[in-house]
């Protein structure tokens, strides 16, 4: 058994750093600090030296990834919450730009018609 040195708690299976310092986490710790970068890509940053292991780029990193189904789980739920973050964007700049083109110039008596008298539900 060894200890995380982040959590401090004991474990059978961890991950070692990738880079030189070989600190050693849990998983739980390990998939905490996976995160997704600017430009897609999954990534490591190792909380004591800061050595950065992006998946595809660093070959040990990326076989670690791939063999290892919490890591997989985790990487799921990233690119989900980076969807949902992209969607939601998306729906925002549309209504945006819907409201731009189409909203902005309607009467009270249009917009009345078109909400059926709901402004509640009429962005402002």
């Amino acid at each position: 058994m060894k200890e995380c040195c982040v959590c401090y708690e004991s474990y059978k299976n961890g991950v070692r750093c990738f880079g030189d310092c070989k600190l050693d986490l849990c998983l739980t710790c390990f998939n905490s600090v996976l995160k997704m970068n600017r430009v897609d890509d999954i990534e490591y940053s190792c909380p004591q030296c800061r050595h950065t292991s992006i998946k595809n780029e660093d070959k040990k990193f990326t076989k670690f990834l791939n063999n290892n189904k919490s890591c997989l789980k985790r990487m799921v739920k990233l690119l989900e919450q980076r969807l949902d973050q992209n969607t939601k964007y998306e729906l925002d700049i549309s209504w945006a730009n819907f409201s731009a083109e189409h909203l902005i110039n309607l009467t009270p008596d249009q917009l009345y018609e078109l909400t059926e008298g709901d402004y509640e539900n009429v962005p402002n």
